[in-house]
């Protein structure tokens, strides 16, 4: 038995698997592109929303948040989609994360001016 021979085996199996795990992956897309149509009308409509917004407004929202402005290869609608789903992961927080600390010293210092 040659090396060549058993590299050949071992490729042989290789293209059997990926061509029925191609054939897997695409018959599940077949069902899923019947039953996603509504799905990319839901994307249409949040694309026309974000773009409502100026990218001044996004980035403004997003260094509020904390968050970076833009991730790598991520272009104006994905950056919008992102703000879009922070907003509704996170709806009660306006301004950004507050840092807890600082609260509970300005909330003393207020209590200390009263006195």
């Amino acid at each position: 038995i040659r090396g060549a021979d058993i590299a050949a085996a071992h490729e042989e199996e290789y293209r059997e698997k990926y061509k029925q795990k191609h054939a897997k992956d695409e018959s599940v897309e077949d069902g899923n592109s019947t039953g996603g149509s509504t799905g990319a009308g839901e994307t249409h409509i949040e694309d026309t929303v974000t773009e409502e917004i100026t990218m001044a407004e996004v980035r403004k929202r997003l260094r509020d948040r904390g968050q970076p402005i833009c991730l790598f290869g991520e272009d104006e609608q994905h950056i919008r989609a992102r703000l879009l789903k922070l907003e509704i992961e996170q709806p009660d927080m306006k301004e950004g994360w507050k840092n807890e600390l600082q609260s509970a010293m300005r909330d003393v210092d207020e209590e200390l001016v009263k006195e």
